[in-house]
């Protein structure tokens, strides 16, 4: 009954807020007995891309949504591009039967190459000097906004499991200044929070589970400079996400599929930032380890290493941009 009235006050505030955060591989949550760690480390490379969807969908040149003013793109020339490397450590413990605590630490490396200019017998104007010079080429590294994550076991069978509970990424980021919406920096910089609910459910077919997951997130009012270098008040606008993921275990190999879908509401950035939008993307991932012995038997060391590909379908005001990914779990 306890977890009956939890449930449903968490689907309340859930609905109520209907608010989200980026994901990179499968989100799946497992069942951690009190005491046992989890520990994960994730590679995310995401190579160099130089295009996005704009308001209608189409995709267009990366600057075309970067640069705000119409007549500044029309005198704008050359391309840039942005690629990314992530190193993320995941430790998750488990605290009680009910309750589990998650802190991920990001390392990052980012490079932008830019060759926008402006054309010939463009008019003299010192704000469009300064946008295209926060543009440049330029590469930050350095530590990453750190998520923290408490979960609660809302209630399991031999066939289901529920778990939600609440998120908050800290503006740890320590390298690059970001400036505009889609900010060029190791870090936010913001303080973000949230909720989530993962819902998996395992058919009378062996080493299957099927999974969906809805997450909100919400930040905090603060401070940012413009491409055109002046601070203004910024308030990221909220993300509303859902997963639905296949996956299949047998004879040690890890096979998975998800679907996610982000919803992005406007940002606050001077005025409107006109970066509401939509992305919609697929995942493959193919792993292998010992996991899905821990059915048969207890294993003194459980492990896995997946590999996955993210790929965008289709969007509005968001990058196109396809990411690589390696990770290793291990339970102790």
């Amino acid at each position: 009954m306890r977890r009956f009235y939890f449930l449903m006050i968490f689907m309340l505030v859930f609905i109520l807020h209907q608010i989200p955060q980026k994901v990179q591989a499968l989100e799946e949550e497992t069942r951690i007995p009190a005491g046992v760690s989890l520990s994960r480390f994730k590679l995310i490379s995401q190579p160099a891309f130089s295009e996005a969807y704009n308001g209608f969908g189409e995709r267009v040149p990366l600057h075309s949504i970067l640069i705000r003013d119409e007549q500044l793109k029309d005198w704008t020339t050359g391309s840039i591009s942005r690629e990314a490397t992530v190193l993320e450590s995941t430790w998750v413990y488990g605290i009680s039967q009910d309750w589990i605590l998650e802190m991920v630490l990001p390392v990052v490396s980012m490079k932008q190459s830019s060759s926008l200019e402006l054309k010939n017998g463009a008019p003299s104007n010192s704000e469009w000097n300064t946008i295209l010079q926060n543009l440049q080429s330029e590469t930050v590294s350095g530590l990453g906004d750190i998520r923290l994550k408490t979960g609660y076991e809302m209630g399991a069978s031999t066939k289901w499991f529920v778990r939600g509970g609440f998120k908050l990424t800290l503006p740890s980021g320590s390298s690059g200044t970001p400036r505009g919406v889609y900010a060029f920096s190791a870090g936010e910089k913001i303080t973000d929070a949230g909720l989530f609910l993962h819902i998996n459910w395992y058919p009378f077919v062996r080493g299957l589970r099927n999974g969906i997951r809805f997450s909100q997130s919400s930040a905090m009012k603060g401070e940012r400079e413009t491409l055109s270098g002046e601070k203004h008040s910024y308030l990221k606008g909220n993300r509303l996400e859902f997963q639905y993921q296949w996956s299949y275990e047998r004879s040690d190999f890890f096979y998975g599929f998800e679907i996610h879908h982000l919803k992005q509401l406007e940002s606050q950035l001077d005025g409107g930032a006109n970066d509401q939008g939509y992305l919609d993307q697929g995942l493959l991932e193919i792993g292998w380890g010992n996991l899905n012995q821990l059915e048969e038997k207890p294993l003194d060391l459980p492990w896995q290493i997946r590999l996955g590909h993210r790929k965008p379908l289709r969007g509005e005001r968001q990058f196109i941009a396809p990411v690589w990914q390696l990770e290793a779990q291990i339970y102790f």
